[in-house]
């Protein structure tokens, strides 16, 4: 009777084991056939002239089809809510792996400030990426000991269900388009003044990233996108951590600080994030700038390491 009992459960976990391989392995099929940024990047065979790199604030800071379409470059924003540098920089090397290299690279720089919220959803992605699987093994050990388990439980998130959405259309039209509200502009005016603060291994990360593109050939942008100007005074020593990351990181480069440079509260969807108003406003400073332009314009001489803009002539 023993012997039949074992005998039953082993049939079970073979039919368990067989199943979750072939579900997951149909799924991931699935997965890699949507227009998502991630599915893209890992699909393979892209050719992007322009890659941004960045959090929610890259999001909304550079809208790529406006871009693409202002600079005639083709352009991928792999910015996400909630990346942080050390995610950014697996996603880069992987993206370099797999797809053409782009000629430029814009990083939205406030991704040091925070630890990454994303490692679970991109646990969809992490038997593609041995880097992901090891920051996931890092952050979330468990996790990471389930995904390797069954491989149906990668695709218990929300990115999978992201993935089937953009089964036929582009997420690169994924932007805030609605204004901040009465509330939140009365918050962000009477709120506590804070400090940014960077993370050391997204600080090693970004130097990464800069210091990998460099060799490659590729041009950097470090960019610091616009925050509310309500929001933006109460951080105490903004000025300040642009300036040290800027000597921290960028050798021969600026970091262009854009942080003052939309004043039109209309432009914000809250604190942090412009809206797509706001981002089509900022293109057109970006563009006058030269942030597109490869090698950088010539007024930007090595030795300045911060370029600023304080939004006059909005």
């Amino acid at each position: 009777m023993a012997f039949k009992r074992a005998s039953w459960v082993i049939i079970f976990l073979a039919i368990f084991l067989v199943g979750d391989r072939v579900i997951a392995s149909f799924l991931d099929t699935v997965v890699l056939s949507s227009k998502l940024r991630f599915s893209l990047l890992y699909s393979g065979g892209q050719e992007y002239e322009i890659l941004v790199l960045g959090n929610s604030r890259g999001v909304n800071t550079f809208y790529a089809p406006a871009i693409q379409e202002a600079t005639g470059k083709p352009t991928l924003n792999l910015s996400y809510n909630g990346m942080s540098a050390d995610v950014a920089e697996a996603l880069f090397l992987d993206y370099l792996d797999r797809n053409r290299k782009p000629q430029l690279v814009i990083i939205e720089i406030t991704n040091l400030t925070h630890r990454s919220e994303l490692l679970n959803d991109l646990k969809l992605y992490a038997h593609h990426s041995e880097r992901l699987m090891g920051l996931l093994r890092e952050a979330n050990p468990e996790t990471a000991r389930w995904a390797k388990a069954s491989h149906l439980f990668r695709f218990n998130s929300e990115m999978f269900l992201r993935a089937l959405y953009y089964q036929t259309s582009s997420d690169q039209t994924w932007i805030n388009r609605y204004q901040i509200n009465r509330t939140l502009l009365n918050s962000a005016a009477n709120g506590d003044s804070q400090k940014v603060l960077t993370f050391p291994e997204n600080l090693a990360a970004m130097k990464r990233i800069v210091s990998l593109a460099q060799r490659l050939g590729i041009s950097v942008r470090m960019v610091v996108g616009p925050y509310l100007p309500a929001y933006g005074k109460h951080l105490s020593n903004l000025g300040q951590w642009v300036d040290e990351v800027g000597k921290e990181i960028a050798v021969d480069i600026p970091v262009w600080d854009y942080s003052e440079a939309i004043t039109d509260v209309s432009a914000f969807a809250d604190r942090m994030h412009l809206n797509y108003e706001g981002s089509c406003a900022l293109l057109k400073r970006l563009i006058r700038d030269g942030v597109f332009t490869a090698p950088p314009p010539q007024s930007l001489a090595s030795s300045r390491k911060v370029f600023r803009d304080h939004g006059q002539n909005d």
